[in-house]
């Protein structure tokens, strides 16, 4: 009887701790250059494209786990679908830079041997709240199978793209992606990744569809260097 009342006791108090919600935002930024207003409108880009990017992630280990789970597919076809726009010649994807600026990013680019540089920052935010189906929880069956936990997440990717060699900005592109789904307490943390897997998707093809909108404004920008 006493190990009945251990076991019990030991079920309530996971089930407490599952039922607590979880609410978190995580950003990823580069510092930008802080020249003047009469620096800044003597840059010019130092040739007309098509250009050759290198894809600089501001954070690695999200965006490794990120493609080899969910997104390998679609960052594929959304590099190849830049590339058919004519803008582009062709994608490689930089390290990590030593140092966490823009100058740190145009600097892999130039070891690189890229012209421009997008600059990929993100910022994360996911939630998983109880729901009343966390009733169940304090049942074995309850905490492995009912769905008590409501998660929703949000990817907002900002992109930016920079000429390596004059630190040139060519346009900013910004995408968002959103998913929401049910969990059961035990495989919390594993539905979240899921889910923040496929915000980042969403997030990536709502990034090409602002390219596409900003390249027209793009060309027009650097036309003007040139006629």
């Amino acid at each position: 009887m006493k190990l009945y009342n251990h076991f019990a006791l030991a079920l309530v108090l996971i089930a407490l701790c599952s039922c607590k919600s979880v609410n978190r935002k995580d950003k990823s930024y580069l510092k930008w250059p802080k020249d003047d207003i009469e620096t800044t409108l003597k840059v010019k880009p130092a040739k007309r494209p098509p250009y050759s990017v290198g894809i600089y992630f501001t954070n690695d280990e999200f965006w490794t786990k990120v493609l080899a789970e969910e997104g390998s597919d679609s960052f594929k076809q959304f590099e190849q679908k830049v590339i058919d726009t004519g803008f582009v010649s062709y994608v490689s994807h930089l390290k990590g830079a030593d140092e966490k600026t823009i100058e740190g990013a145009r600097l892999e680019g130039a070891r690189l041997g890229v012209d421009t540089v997008l600059v990929l920052e993100q910022e994360i935010h996911y939630s998983a709240d109880v729901n009343s189906l966390s009733f169940f929880y304090p049942t074995i069956v309850g905490l492995w199978f009912a769905p008590g936990h409501t998660i929703d997440t949000q990817v907002t990717l900002k992109g930016s793209l920079w000429d390596v060699k004059t630190g040139y900005l060519v346009m900013n592109i910004r995408g968002e992606g959103a998913d929401h789904g049910t969990s059961p307490a035990t495989t919390l943390e594993k539905n979240i990744a899921k889910s923040v897997g496929k915000s980042t998707k969403s997030s990536v093809d709502s990034l090409l569809v602002d390219i596409i909108d900003e390249l027209p404004k793009a060309r027009e920008k650097i036309s003007k260097f040139y006629d």
